[in-house]
Order: structure tokens, then sequence, then C-alpha cells
């Protein structure tokens, strides 16, 4: 089976290392998996079987919004052969499900996050018409129980849930040995959502009472503007310098107001580590307040440092939380959730072929 992946870009966020988790799977069962994506490519931060082809397509532009529509153009183009198509963001899955008309092919659009929720006035109105659209595809898979219920709520039909989970990479036991050097690692992400804002004032509170921060950034502009106001900060360009980050702290900040999943946060639990984060819908599915994280129901950014220091000074409260994330991130594991989606893909692409 011939399955392609478009993807908008080789970024490294969750949704990708969802997708390549995914791609993995595919070559591992046998199969022939391409990545699409537009030029110019990055290079990936994730493990990526080297049996996994990527493939650049449409020209080089540096403006981002016609570099994507060059790229979606091609994709039909570039479909025609496919067996199976992967989507997962409602622009890649536009095209697919135009074509699914035409082409005798399966396409499995994963929804990972309600991403119309994303845009500003007065292009929201048109993200939420074109998403509810694409959300009536045959195969809709949501990544987990959070955004089935959220499609449900919108009038979708989707099929049942994925459960996503962890790399089994980050599951591996922490080698390094010893205090670790910073009391909280957080992430700084342009995206609204993320709010960066309020991670900035948190900080600033936080390094003016004495506590540690790592800060994990992967965007150059945001990293020079804003180094200063952390104790230290890091660029991972792979998943051991990652997890070589997350060992380094005690805990994890997630300042997010809305993630459809949201794995860094997992990831970190998988590690031992505790995450004081914020109300934010995906997160949810797995973090249960004082059982394996803190959640500042109150939204304050005062109550959620008072809540990160009450945290790091009670080692025995510390030590329970811990080991209950890290129990939780157990049963959270990605490799099931691929081998799930797969087995799917494949029935589904059988059917359809056969048809």
């Amino acid at each position: 089976m011939l399955v392609l992946i478009p993807m908008l870009g080789l970024t490294p966020h969750g949704g990708n290392r969802v997708l390549v988790q995914i791609a993995n799977e595919f070559v591992r069962r046998g199969h022939t998996c391409r990545i699409l994506t537009p030029r110019p490519t990055e290079r990936f931060p994730f493990w990526l079987d080297p049996r996994v082809e990527i493939v650049s397509v449409g020209p080089t532009l540096t403006w981002k919004p016609l570099r994507w529509l060059a790229f979606l153009l091609a994709i039909p183009g570039r479909s025609r052969a496919a067996d199976c198509l992967v989507v997962s963001h409602f622009l890649t899955a536009l095209p697919a499900r135009l074509m699914e008309r035409f082409w005798r092919h399966s396409v499995v659009y994963i929804v990972q996050d309600i991403e119309y929720r994303f845009f500003r006035r007065p292009t929201r109105w048109l993200a939420q018409a074109l998403c509810r659209w694409t959300w009536g595809a045959r195969f809709v898979i949501p990544a987990n129980e959070y955004l089935a219920l959220e499609l449900q709520r919108l009038g979708a039909a989707p099929q049942p849930p994925l459960q996503l989970g962890v790399d089994p990479f980050f599951l591996e036991p922490r080698a390094m040995a010893g205090r670790p050097q910073f009391d909280v690692v957080c992430l700084l992400r342009r995206e609204r959502h993320k709010r960066s804002d309020r991670l900035l004032a948190l900080a600033d509170l936080l390094v003016g009472r004495g506590v540690s921060v790592l800060c994990i950034c992967q965007d150059r502009e945001l990293w020079n503007a804003h180094q200063h106001r952390f104790s230290a900060l890091a660029r991972p360009g792979s998943d051991a310098e990652l997890r070589d980050a997350f060992d380094s702290a005690r805990l994890l900040v997630l300042t997010s107001d809305h993630e459809g999943f949201a794995l860094p946060p997992l990831e970190c639990m998988a590690r031992g580590l505790p995450s004081v984060l914020f109300p934010c819908g995906g997160a949810e599915v797995y973090a249960r307040d004082d059982h394996n994280c803190v959640i500042v129901r109150d939204e304050s950014i005062d109550t959620a440092a008072r809540a990160i220091i009450a945290l790091l000074a009670d080692s025995a409260r510390y030590a329970r939380l811990s080991q209950h994330a890290q129990e939780t991130a157990r049963r959270y594991d990605m490799s099931v959730a691929a081998r799930d989606f797969v087995d799917r893909c494949s029935n589904w692409a059988g059917g359809t072929l056969a048809g």
C-alpha cells in the first residue's frame, strides 16, 4: 500500500511528532510511505525511519501563505497513485476531500485540534466553515476523547478516537544522576493559544523569587527577544536533547489556554516531572489535579507562582505527584496508538480499493 502524508512543514511540534510516529509504523508494516512537504524543507528534530521518503513539493517561496497555496494545489497531482492519504490539518484535508469523489483511495483525517479557533476575524468565519466541511469526510479520527466530544458537539460524526501518547523513548529510565539543575522547564511558542504573555509574566515572577527557569524555544526571534528573562534557554535538535532538557528540571509549566491534546506535559510525566498548568481542554484527558499535576483553575499568574513554589518546597507531595505522573504516562503509549491507526487505515484502504 502506498501512503502519502502531506504536511505544511517539518516544524518541531506535537502534531508533527504524531505524524512521524504514524509514518514509521506504516513502513514497519511493509507499506510505502511518503511525506509531502512544501519547499523549503526543514530538518526534522524527531527520529524518522530512513525508509520513509520526504518529498519536497512546489516552488521555493518565502511568503508562507503563498508557499502553502502552491503546495495545496500540487497535492492532487502527487496523490493520484496513492492507496491512502493521511491528513491532519484542515488545509491539507481540503484537496484530499475534493479528491475523494474522483480517485479510488482512502482519505483518513486525524483531527488533532479544532483549528479554526486559532484564526482572528474576519478570516475565522471562513476557517470555521472549511473545518466543518472537512469534518464531513468519511474517515475522521479524533486524536483523543476530548476532541471526539468537541467534534460531536459541533455536529460532526467522527470515528472512535485514538488514544495518543508518548514515544516509548521518553519512558526509558532516567540516566542523569543527582539533583536537577533547574526548578522549572517551560516551552515558549508564538501561537496565541500558547499564551506567551502569560508565560513571560510568570517567568518574571518566578525568577524574581529565586526559582530557576529553563526555557525551551525553537523560534530564533523569540529567543533573542526574551532570553534575558530566563535562567537558561535550550533549543533541542533531537528527541535525546529534548529528553535531557526535561530531565534537567523538576517540573513543567504549561501556560496554554487551549490544547487539542498537549503532548509536553505527558512527555514530562514520563520523565517523572509533574506539571503546573492552566485549564486548556485536551490535557485534562490525562491530567488530574493534585494527583499527577497541579491545575490553576482561577488562571491567576500569582496563584500559579505560589503553586509552583509550594510544590517545589513540599518534598512528600512532589514525590507523590511524580510517581503518579509516571504511572499515568505508561498508560498512554504512542506506539499502541500508531498501530491502531495503521490497522484502521489498512482496513479502510482495502475496502475502498475492493469497492
